[in-house]
């Protein structure tokens, strides 16, 4: 009898077990470019339980409808967490998008079967991993920060605090602060404050699922320029301090998710500065000096300055001290805008500020 009964519990378990390997199904990871998500050697398991695509030539990518600024769990919470609205018949991504609305939003709990979607005020604590049919999204889009999956264990300030935007808020008042690590175990969190930043652009220092490193400010190819707290005068909204752009130092600036916590997802993009030459949109033609805003035309997993993107159209400037844009990503948020300055010579071109309005 006790045999019979371990062999009916083994079973059991097989079937859920091999639920999380089939979850996935082969039309979702049929896509014309993969996207690496972690590092190659974690498993085939835990790859399916972020609710990713497995290849084991590269390991675990994206499948063909990410949900960008999440991370995502296959499982059902086992408490009850507050809820602020449900929405049904709805697709897994129109569920993460309506969470990037409102920003009490900081989960969400999706049904496959059911295609029902709960927008949470709070993280699940307790996930059975073993219910394949219930995918659970943590939302990690921020406009203060610029995330990776990266690895960036030296240099702690503080550590072991277990609150997503509360060690955001609590970075953004150390003035040594200049990035946070994340690390998810078993639906529980640690943040660790930083007084240095890593190469984020350094493939070696991919992070295995549940590791994070953000800035905690927007990013330029170069970190020297974040590491020295140059970025300070341009997201200070002052317009008495400024970046000085010339032709041997190009300026460009990624900014996250411009409009998230707003039910409109087009923005408005205002630059302030001095001499800025011209405001250029790529539909006149591009010249060799002024400014000009952009935007992303496809999902690249993490932040980057490559790819393809599209110019914002040019509202109005007096191609001197303004230049204002509004900025699209059609049905979508955008993950991120685009400040690129080109000065001609050593005349002085200075940006100082910038505002986004919805």
């Amino acid at each position: 009898m006790f045999s019979a009964y371990c062999l009916y519990i083994y079973l059991l378990l097989l079937i859920c077990v091999c639920n999380i390997f089939n979850y996935i199904t082969t039309d979702e990871c049929q896509v014309s470019k993969k996207i690496i998500y972690s590092k190659p050697s974690i498993s085939k398991k835990i790859c399916h339980e972020q609710y990713k695509c497995w290849d084991p030539q590269i390991g675990c990518y994206y499948n063909k409808n990410p949900t960008p600024g999440f991370r995502a769990e296959v499982g059902v919470c086992l408490h009850n967490v507050e809820i602020i609205n449900v929405k049904n018949d709805t697709t897994l991504s129109d569920c993460s998008r309506e969470c990037l609305k409102y920003n009490n939003c900081v989960s969400v709990s999706y049904s496959i079967k059911m295609k029902k979607c709960s927008l949470q005020m709070g993280v699940c604590k307790d996930l059975n991993l073993l219910i394949t049919d219930n995918i659970e999204l943590i939302k990690m889009a921020s406009r203060q920060t610029t995330c990776f999956d990266r690895d960036c264990p030296e240099n702690d300030i503080t550590q072991n605090k277990n609150n997503f935007s509360q060690c955001i808020s609590d970075c953004m008042k150390t003035e040594e602060c200049i990035g946070l690590s994340f690390l998810w175990f078993n639906q529980e969190i640690s943040c660790f404050e930083k007084r240095e930043i890593c190469n984020v652009f350094d493939k070696i220092a991919l992070g295995s699922p549940g590791v994070h490193f953000c800035i905690a400010s927007p990013l330029t190819p170069d970190l020297n320029d974040i590491r020295q707290g140059l970025l300070k005068n341009i997201t200070d909204k002052s317009s008495k301090t400024c970046i000085k752009v010339t032709i041997n130092k190009i300026f460009n600036l990624r900014i996250s998710w411009p409009s998230i916590g707003n039910h409109s997802m087009d923005f408005k993009l205002i630059i302030e500065g001095n001499n800025l030459k011209k405001c250029l949109q790529s539909q006149l033609g591009l010249e060799h000096f002024g400014v000009i805003v952009y935007v992303r035309e496809e999902f690249v997993g993490e932040p980057s300055f490559k790819g393809y993107f599209k110019s914002c159209d040019l509202i109005k400037g007096n191609h001197d001290t303004l230049c204002e844009y509004f900025c699209s990503c059609g049905e979508e948020f955008c993950q991120a805008v685009f400040i690129k300055a080109f000065g001609l010579n050593e005349d002085n071109m200075e940006l100082c500020s910038y505002k986004i309005e919805q």
